[in-house]
């Protein structure tokens, strides 16, 4: 097949936008190229359109061969994904907990086998590590992608030996539309799935294959048509303005997304011609940067990820060191690494076969150790037992017809899905069933919406019925009812905490109301009591802002053992309370304005886990927390335990 130098260009414009957006440049007026994930969307165009186009032209020449289609695919692909792997995973031994470690390695796993979209998917949004901390998310596109290329020349087989040329496009078509209209169908209620799976993404990499079959079956060279410098031109704007314009609230995959898609196609095939868009995107600086795209691609992602994992977030200076690093390393990558393989004479199929299967070997036997030996804890030394006794604990919902209508039961986001291993052991003691209603980053509170970075996301509005109704039929239980009200009401996140600003509002424009929000929530437990039902509000607990393993590791991991449990009373990692208390105020507030009631028993957290000065991520036997704000199985228990004799006073566990 023909080289088309402006295919590269159009690959440096989409993996320069990915690099811009992960790395999070910013100006005053928010983020550099908000649009930025688009970038992964322009490389499915060009894949569909140069897979297509040399399965197609193989199978009409009769020299197709599965073994030779998939030698090339893993010469192109693996070589470079197995030395970022192999670079990478010193360092995830040096600097990631046991957890970290495991999810790691499943990510690594993932990709080996071109799954890791449905890893990521898997992934608990709360308790797994936030995506900028995960050094191979970025591997869920080479999923997909592949994922394609093993359906595509089973199915082209099929419909190119058997259909006309004229039918073979049209089903091509049809398999675009449908898979838009899905993408479209799921993308507000089912964001994460619509995101990560090939059937929302099809359309994507299809929109490339209709461009290839018009050029192989109508012989038309768009390229050299008198429109061609208008519409290339146009495609062009429209996709730097949707790199610039869209950003996480934007529905996507959607219909939305078909206008850059679209764009991304018709500037493939219009932009082969010598017209200025040709030529700008066929400039030395765009061609190069697109013939290390690939290696770029691979090779950024993780080097941010370990740097904010070790170091936090970059500085600008620090950001341009790593974009620049990445571009070095990929250069290096391209030409040691990828370049060669891609060379039968060098390498012949026999040794490449050797090489990719032992190094996958390897690789994959390795990882497969780490996560069945969870992480290697051992690593830790004599802050392993902390660590790993503090892992997160996580119920699921649900309760059969027959169980009885007064169980103990968590009521609310998160915050009350880890009250849940506790309670649980607290109502098996007492003979008294248990019941979780819990969603995470749902709160129950009626009337408001969430927001995600800005983005609407219905699901609290979805399920709030539901959980009223569940209430109502429990009514004889008694009900923990906990919330994250600090984050919720304003949107942001405390001190060092990573991850989107999360909001509760009632204002259908996404900004804050944290005075309505917070009237509603002291009217909603007010429904619960006015309805009869017991229930213990548990006040804010107190958000650390930092990772607390983390952070206990690299201060007590090389403390000796005589002197650790000293070390561990004298040098005690904390927040001040004051900055607790001020984060809570207006929370903290609204709840004590709730009138007593004889169904109503207060649980204030941080009369167990602060002093009059601190509030404390540990002692000298537990740690408090699994993360930055989640309180460890052991300080729920010690928590919990502060409140059982008046339950007990009250009877509520009889």
């Amino acid at each position: 097949m023909k080289y088309r130098p402006e295919i590269d260009g159009l690959r440096a414009i989409a993996v320069l936008s990915v690099l811009i957006y992960h790395a999070k440049f910013a100006l005053a007026s928010g983020v550099l190229i908000s649009g930025g994930f688009l970038g992964v969307d322009i490389f499915f165009v060009i894949s569909g359109y140069l897979i297509t186009k040399i399965i197609v032209q193989d199978i009409r020449n009769s020299r197709f061969s599965y073994r030779d289609f998939y030698d090339r695919r893993a010469r192109r692909i693996l070589p470079a994904l197995f030395a970022v792997i192999v670079a990478s995973t010193p360092f995830a031994w040096l600097w990631m907990l046991p957890d970290q470690l495991v999810e790691y390695s499943q990510s690594i796993i993932g990709a080996l086998f071109f799954s890791s979209n449905w890893v990521f998917l898997s992934q608990d949004s709360y308790t797994a590590e936030p995506s900028a901390l995960k050094p191979f998310l970025h591997t869920w596109s080479l999923g997909i992608e592949e994922q394609f290329y093993i359906l595509l020349p089973i199915i082209l087989l099929v419909i190119v030996k058997r259909y006309s040329a004229r039918k073979t496009l049209w089903l091509a078509v049809v398999g675009f539309v449908a898979s838009l209209l899905f993408a479209q169908g799921i993308a507000r209620h089912f964001p994460d799935q619509n995101f990560f799976l090939l059937t929302s993404r099809a359309w994507e990499l299809l929109a490339g294959s209709i461009v290839a079959f018009i050029e192989l079956d109508h012989r038309k060279d768009l390229g050299q048509s008198k429109h061609a410098p208008v519409i290339s031109g146009i495609a062009l704007a429209i996709i730097i303005a949707s790199l610039l314009l869209f950003d996480e609230s934007t529905l996507h995959p959607s219909l939305l997304t078909a206008l850059p898609v679209l764009s991304c196609a018709a500037l493939i095939a219009f932009s082969n011609g010598q017209h200025l868009t040709n030529k700008f995107l066929s400039g030395d600086i765009t061609v190069k940067l697109g013939l290390i795209s690939y290696s770029l691609y691979l090779w950024h992602f993780p080097l941010f990820a370990f740097y904010r994992l070790h170091l936090g977030e970059p500085s600008f200076v620090v950001k341009i060191t790593l974009s620049i690093a990445s571009i070095i390393l990929a250069i290096i990558s391209y030409r040691l690494i990828e370049k060669p393989f891609r060379k039968r004479e060098l390498i012949s199929t026999g040794h490449s076969t050797a090489i990719l299967a032992s190094t996958f070997m390897a690789i994959t036997a390795f990882q497969i150790s780490v996560v069945h030996f969870n992480g290697y804890s051992q690593r830790l030394g004599n802050v392993e037992d902390f660590i790993s006794a503090a892992k997160a604990i996580r119920l699921q919902n649900g309760a059969s017809a027959d169980t009885p209508t007064d169980p103990i039961v968590a009521l609310g986001d998160s915050h009350a899905g880890i009250l849940s291993s506790s309670l649980k052991a607290i109502a098996a003691e007492h003979d008294r069933p248990f019941v979780q209603i819990v969603q995470d980053g749902c709160p129950l509170v009626l009337g408001v919406k969430l927001y995600t970075d800005g983005k609407l996301v219905p699901r609290c509005e979805n399920i709030a019925q539901a959980r009223v109704d569940a209430i109502k039929h429990f009514r004889q239980g008694v009900f923990f009812y906990s919330g994250r009200f600090a984050l919720y009401e304003e949107g942001k996140r405390f001190a060092q905490e990573p991850g989107y600003p999360v909001l509760l509002t009632h204002r259908s424009d996404g900004k804050p109301s944290p005075q309505q929000l917070l009237v509603s929530t002291a009217e909603t437990v007010q429904m619960f009591l006015n309805e009869g039902i017991r229930l213990v509000l548990v006040y804010p607990i107190p958000e650390m802002g930092f990772d607390v393993p983390k952070h206990f590791k690299d201060r007590f991991q090389k403390t000796p053992d005589l002197q650790l449990k000293r070390e561990l009373n004298d040098n005690r990692l904390s927040i001040e309370k004051a900055q607790y208390l001020a984060r809570t105020a207006n929370v903290i507030s609204a709840f004590d304005n709730i009138p007593d009631h004889p169904n109503l028993i207060r649980l204030k957290p941080a009369d167990v886990l602060c002093d009059s000065t601190n509030c404390y991520a540990h002692d000298d036997e537990i740690l408090y927390y699994y993360d930055d704000n989640h309180l460890s199985p052991q300080a729920v228990t010690k928590v919990l335990n502060s409140i059982l004799p008046t339950l007990s006073e009250r009877g509520w566990l009889d």
